[in-house]
């Protein structure tokens, strides 16, 4: 196998590992969107509860935009080969 033939293999590899670093950073900026917005409980018209005069925080869409961003980073991370080796440790009993 000459240079030649694994050239346009490792330019479109390049090429699709920053395709995919673009829909990571479009997915992280809706994340962020969402971790930014306030959010609420809401009944069953759509319409805020509320306690004590002001409207009942619901955490969960907090939560779910953390835990996107969370693998977004660890996708991002494995792409660009941040991530330590993986260490395997092995006994072998002769």
């Amino acid at each position: 196998m000459t240079t030649q033939d694994t050239a346009p293999n490792d330019g479109n590899r390049v090429q699709s590992i920053l395709d995919q670093l673009d829909e990571l950073d479009r997915l992280a900026a809706q994340a962020w969107a969402v971790l930014d917005a306030p959010h609420y409980h809401l009944d069953p018209d759509g319409q805020p509860l509320v306690h004590n005069g002001q409207p009942l925080p619901d955490p969960r869409p907090t939560l779910a935009a953390i835990d996107a961003l969370t693998k977004i980073i660890a996708r991002r991370c494995a792409l660009l080969g941040l991530d330590a080796p993986t260490r395997h440790e092995y006994e072998v009993d002769l």
